[in-house]
């Protein structure tokens, strides 16, 4: 991966791993179901993100989409995953952030009022996708504030004078504080280029998971599964072979001259990596992270 692309790359790993381990799980309701579609919401903005830097088809202004959609409805993601969690009853804020970011990211997709499209730019040989924003970026933040509010609010209501509830919530105060102050940095000028944004995402996303597990929501099963091992081992193939694929052609189809047969080779080469990662994965699992599936068997939780 070129640029900070890798940053984008590690989030989508992040997010699909936790994702997956709970969508092949057998019951997804609650706080899981919550959790769920707020990981669907982040896939698509570290997705977007990075599509958008190595520039996959069918274009960056597409992938540019892809990522503020996920952007936009991160708001509402975290509320509904915030309500659930605590067992609160939420008929409208949730379904009216649902449809006021919605509108706010239709309207941002005819205009580009709130968040323009990237100006791409190579420094040193490696691509890098600016935003240049105005005075408008103000009222989406003051949006995004307005949320955070509300969440606060929920927030107040349920620990105050409950110091249990308070240390319950910890990991999700911290990841909101996270994931806010990612995307305050990543408008300021010192910043630009970098995705900051994402890399707090993925801290984001491991705070949560935290909580869940302290409040033995799921059993750490879910996450040792054969499943995971071979979902592990692709992702890993396709980042080694990402920065690699290319190169290898060249020395197959100029030094060894196997001329279009180095394709076939590469896929085998990738299906051996694969294979290889697959096996080192079991092994690591089995070897070091026994004691938690037996204490995961003790003490499993609702999934």
């Amino acid at each position: 991966m070129s640029g900070y692309s890798w940053i984008s790359g590690i989030s989508i790993f992040c997010y699909s791993f936790l994702l997956l381990s709970f969508v092949f799980s057998k019951k997804i309701k609650g706080v899981i179901k919550s959790f769920v579609v707020l990981l669907a919401i982040m896939l698509l903005w570290s997705g977007g993100s990075a599509g958008m830097r190595i520039q996959l088809w069918p274009g960056v202004n597409f992938w540019h989409h892809v990522s503020l959609l996920g952007m936009m409805l991160l708001a509402y993601g975290y509320y509904q995953f915030l309500v659930d969690f605590l067992g609160e009853r939420s008929k409208y804020m949730g379904p009216f952030l649902l449809a006021f970011f919605s509108a706010l990211f239709i309207l941002n997709c005819f205009t580009g009022c709130f968040i323009p499209l990237p100006e791409v730019v190579s420094e040193a040989g490696q691509l890098k996708f600016l935003y240049r924003y105005d005075w408008k970026i103000v009222i989406l933040g003051a949006c995004v504030v307005f949320a955070l509010w509300q969440i606060a609010m929920v927030i107040r209501r349920f620990c105050r004078g409950n110091y249990i509830a308070f240390q319950q919530l910890k990991p999700v105060i911290c990841g909101v504080i996270i994931i806010f102050l990612g995307n305050v940095l990543a408008t300021l000028p010192i910043f630009v280029g970098l995705p900051v944004d994402m890399l707090s995402g993925v801290f984001n996303a491991i705070f949560l998971f935290y909580a869940l597990y302290k409040k033995k929501l799921f059993s750490m099963n879910i996450l040792l599964t054969k499943t995971n091992y071979i979902i592990l081992a692709m992702i890993t193939g396709c980042v080694i072979f990402s920065d690699i694929s290319h190169a290898l052609l060249r020395v197959l189809m100029n030094y060894v001259g196997l001329g279009y047969t180095s394709s076939v080779v590469i896929v085998l080469l990738f299906f051996l990596a694969t294979i290889w990662c697959l096996s080192a994965y079991k092994h690591c699992v089995q070897r070091n992270f026994q004691p938690l599936r037996e204490e995961a068997s003790g003490t499993a939780g609702p999934l």
